[in-house]
């Protein structure tokens, strides 16, 4: 049914995203996704060190 919430749940969620080019015309040479993808997974696992409970 269209525009049933009732199975929704009310859980919080956070979207991180990384930068691997800067705005400038389509060239994929200058993509550091690899560096990104690093920047990302260096940024994620301090967060959740830190917002952990143990």
């Amino acid at each position: 049914m269209v525009g049933d919430n009732t199975n929704q749940k009310e859980i919080d969620c956070l979207q991180i995203r990384s930068i691997s080019n800067y705005v400038e015309a389509r060239n994929k040479d200058n993509w550091k996704v690899g560096l990104a993808i690093e920047n990302l997974n260096s940024w994620a696992i301090d967060f959740v060190e830190k917002h952990t409970m143990v």
